[in-house]
């Protein structure tokens, strides 16, 4: 079933995430404050490289802005740990009555 997810972060962990999640059919939507990453997904989509040197570009939304995601059911959570109690915040406003955070964070 495709579904709608918030990614909270734009970094490397929550691009790669997104690609997957948009390769997959989902609509993705992602939440951050890094100006240069949101204009780079923004532009291009959310781009990795496989194995073999191929690069691809998936179709992602991407803001700053939070009202732009408001009544998410899905989030994942990839900011570093700093930006936790932030994001914390966002997601309660943000999340759906019956919505459902993960939180998967390197540092």
């Amino acid at each position: 079933m495709k579904q709608e997810i918030l990614l909270v972060g734009t970094g490397a962990l929550a691009t790669l995430f997104a690609a997957r999640l948009s390769e997959a059919g989902h609509s993705v939507h992602m939440l951050g404050t890094w100006k240069n990453g949101l204009k780079a997904l923004q532009k291009n989509g959310a781009r990795i490289v496989d194995a073999n040197g191929n690069e691809r570009a998936y179709k992602v939304h991407a803001t700053d802005d939070p009202r732009e995601v408001s009544g998410a059911k899905h989030a994942l959570v990839l900011v570093k740990s700093w930006q936790t109690e932030r994001a914390a915040n966002q997601l309660k406003e943000l999340l759906a009555s019956d919505g459902l955070a993960i939180t998967l964070q390197n540092g």
